[in-house]
């Protein structure tokens, strides 16, 4: 998965169209889809922008984004046997509720 298809991935998670996004971030629609279908690669500001309204931790787009061709050789095994879980808690999980108390922190003794 690339990173336009992450971003699509999270945004239609939010339910939310490009130009829902687009109106929220203050980019146009088209530079949206232009995103997504990876023919136009986000600047840092406009990744961040995107990352913050949808709600999604950076890591989680950059792990989704991570194809086996970015893996160095040595690692692809690796990176094989974990990707599909680590994929699957991302997506899987309901983390981006807003509505919802955050669960307690550990309890310090």
């Amino acid at each position: 998965m690339k990173i336009g298809e992450a971003i699509k991935t999270f945004r239609e998670r939010k339910e939310l169209t490009e130009e829902e996004l687009g109106a929220q971030i203050g980019i146009h629609p088209a530079v949206i889809v232009s995103i997504e279908r990876g023919a136009v690669t986000p600047s840092k500001e406009t990744l961040g922008l995107m990352q913050k309204e949808l709600g999604v931790p950076a890591p989680f787009i950059a792990f989704l984004s991570m194809e086996e061709s970015d893996i160095v050789p040595e690692k692809k095994a690796f990176f094989n046997e974990l990707a599909p879980t680590i994929r699957d808690l991302i997506l899987d999980t309901e983390w981006d509720k807003k509505d919802e108390e955050p669960a307690p922190g550990p309890t310090k003794l």
